[in-house]
């Protein structure tokens, strides 16, 4: 079983904790430390702010941090760190997935895009007049919210290509996406959010009453969010296999052979 790992921020740190095993609480403090077989690594050590840390399952961790040149995306891979990003935007909000494929917002002057860290280069997969936001990946790929218009919507890239998952009049945020290739977001027709779920072919909305619905979570297990019942909100839980017309897809070992730019 591999360490259970943390990360967090100082000020102007990035610091990760490795348990030797994963049987422990998180609802600890500092003090509590000392009880249990950790190791610390700080990770950054300079004269400017570090932040938004991530970390995937095998242990390698991205964040952001102000430096000289601006804003940049940073990657640490257990041994070395590297800057990934290396361009005039404005590089924030890095996410990674479990094959080491980093996806971030970068902001050219006029609007926010989208960009994407394969293991070795990296590939602008937005240039356009609107925003694009909530970035999240996953080893199905990225999604994220566009600001088309007057509304926003809901696009997936899959290693192969962009493929727009909503194309109509109402606010699609929120999107989510798991390592199978379901993608859950919220939809706003204007009385108030639902949560819309595609299953790599077809898309559905999967909340059915008339609560306020925020914080979709997908994985490949099913979809969970908050619910509003009129007096406070609750947990909603859903099982994936409730949700599709059939069994979840396999889980995917490598990216798909059409890759960034091909």
């Amino acid at each position: 079983m591999k360490p259970l790992r943390i990360t967090f921020t100082t000020l102007t740190a990035v610091i990760v904790i490795l348990w030797a095993s994963s049987g422990l609480s998180l609802e600890w403090e500092m003090d509590s430390l000392a009880d249990s077989e950790y190791v610390i690594i700080q990770i950054t050590d300079n004269s400017y702010t570090d932040d938004e840390p991530k970390i995937n399952n095998e242990g390698t961790i991205v964040w952001e941090a102000d430096a000289p040149t601006g804003w940049e995306i940073y990657l640490y891979d257990g041994t070395t760190s590297i800057k990934i990003s290396s361009n005039p935007h404005e590089d924030y909000y890095p996410q990674i997935n479990d094959f080491g494929d980093v996806a971030w917002e970068g902001y050219d002057g006029e609007d926010w895009e989208i960009f994407l860290y394969n293991g070795t280069t990296v590939e602008q997969l937005t240039n356009n007049s609107y925003d694009e936001g909530e970035t999240r990946i996953s080893k199905a790929g990225a999604v994220w919210e566009a600001q088309e218009a007057s509304d926003y919507e809901v696009v997936l890239y899959d290693f192969t290509g962009t493929n727009p998952l909503t194309d109509n009049s109402y606010h699609d945020i929120s999107p989510r996406v798991s390592d199978t290739g379901s993608v859950a977001w919220l939809q706003n027709d204007g009385s108030g959010n639902e949560v819309m779920l595609y299953d790599g072919a077809t898309t559905e909305r999967i909340s059915s009453d008339s609560s306020d619905n925020n914080s979709p979570q997908i994985s490949d297990a099913g979809v969970v969010w908050r619910g509003h019942d009129g007096s406070n909100y609750q947990k909603s839980v859903g099982t994936m296999r409730s949700f599709l017309p059939g069994p979840v897809s396999p889980y995917p070992t490598s990216r798909p052979t059409a890759q960034m730019g091909q």
